[in-house]
């Protein structure tokens, strides 16, 4: 059988114009292979020497189908509709990794007859009309987590959900134990796509007031991430005068880099507008991190407040003042607890009896 995977983010091209992609997406096409499946990828792209993608699906035996955004919306949809039909007609099976702008193309194949699956892995538009009626006609969906995959089951009991195994980066060996105490100095984190929909500028705006506490020990904040919002955080950090109290590190160039930084910190901080889970609490947990995040999207089906991590509210910056400032203040007596929740959460996930993603599509598919 021959599976097109049609993904929700950018294929994204370095200087040698081959088109890449996460490497847990790769991993996934690798083990569809070796389950005996021939692979193909589609999706936009982006010419792009700055991005965590590192797998060529070209280079494994993975047909790639690309087309890229233009200025002209319209123009941009028909190119993508075009490539669309001639992908899913080549194909037996079609997978989407849910929300995507290009979820019409589910309709083009059940015209075709063409089976589908969906993987849902963001939050926004998930529960809407359109969505569920492309839920009730799909062999099967897979949920990043089982928050929303009860929820969609409860809206129809009809629909074939099941929740799937986190794809992360992180294993057994990178479980990082730090001792816990009072400091005089605490590293604070952000680790994510430079978006302001992520929070970073309510974030920043937050550590302009928390300096002016002079009760609380020293701290510094790093910045880490690329995107489309990097010179207007890079603005607002030089407009509060804030270059002492926050460094934009950008984007970081590896996921060792990346450990790194969640090992350095102390606190990591996530004040994401909506979300589905995102992989970068799992990474901070197993780090050691004390986790600071919003509840929003699927983030409650992992993460408890005051268990294994400390509620801050969406788009809030005097939540995320008040919650830093008890954090930093009780540090000492609030971290131990969330730290060590915080590793029994990732290690339960790592251990679960879930079969891996491309396994468990097998079973769904030939049910």
């Amino acid at each position: 059988m021959k599976i097109l995977i049609i993904n929700n983010a950018a294929f994204h091209e370095f200087g040698d114009g081959i088109p890449r992609i996460h490497k847990k997406n790769g991993d996934l096409g690798e083990e569809l292979q070796s389950l005996g499946y021939k692979v193909g990828f589609m999706q936009q792209s982006e010419r792009n020497s700055r991005a965590v993608s590192t797998y060529a699906p070209s280079e494994h035996d993975m047909e790639v189908f690309k087309t890229y955004i233009s200025n002209f919306k319209i123009w941009t949809y028909l190119k993508a509709t075009i490539v669309g039909i001639r992908a899913i007609l080549k194909y037996d099976f079609v997978y989407m990794f849910y929300p995507n702008s290009l979820k019409y193309l589910l309709l083009f194949a059940l015209i075709f007859g063409k089976k589908y699956g969906i993987y849902i892995r963001g939050s926004l538009g998930i529960e809407t009309k359109f969505s569920f009626f492309l839920y009730r006609h799909a062999k099967f969906i897979l949920c990043e987590t089982d928050y929303f995959t009860k929820r969609i089951k409860k809206h129809d009991p009809s629909i074939n959900i099941e929740t799937s195994k986190p794809q992360m980066d992180i294993n057994d060996s990178d479980l990082y134990k730090r001792e816990i105490k009072k400091k005089n100095f605490y590293k604070l984190l952000f680790v994510a796509r430079l978006d302001k929909q992520k929070g970073p500028l309510e974030l920043i705006d937050a550590i302009k007031i928390l300096i002016n506490n002079k009760s609380l020990p020293n701290f510094h904040l790093d910045i880490c991430g690329g995107g489309p919002a990097y010179d207007t955080i890079k603005e607002r950090i030089e407009d509060l005068n804030l270059s002492d109290f926050i460094t934009l590190v950008g984007f970081l160039p590896d996921f060792k880099s990346i450990l790194n930084a969640y090992r350095d910190a102390d606190i990591y901080i996530l004040p994401t507008y909506h979300d589905m889970f995102p992989r970068s609490l799992y990474e901070a947990m197993i780090s050691g991190n004390v986790c600071v995040t919003t509840m929003v999207g699927g983030i409650p089906g992992v993460m408890k407040n005051g268990y294994n991590c400390m509620e801050i509210k969406p788009q809030n910056v005097e939540s995320i003042v008040e919650t830093l400032t008890t954090l930093l203040e009780n540090y000492n007596t609030l971290a131990p607890s969330l730290v060590e929740s915080g590793y029994d959460t990732v290690l339960g996930i790592l251990h679960s009896k879930i079969p891996t993603h491309g396994k468990q599509m097998d079973l769904m598919i030939n049910t």
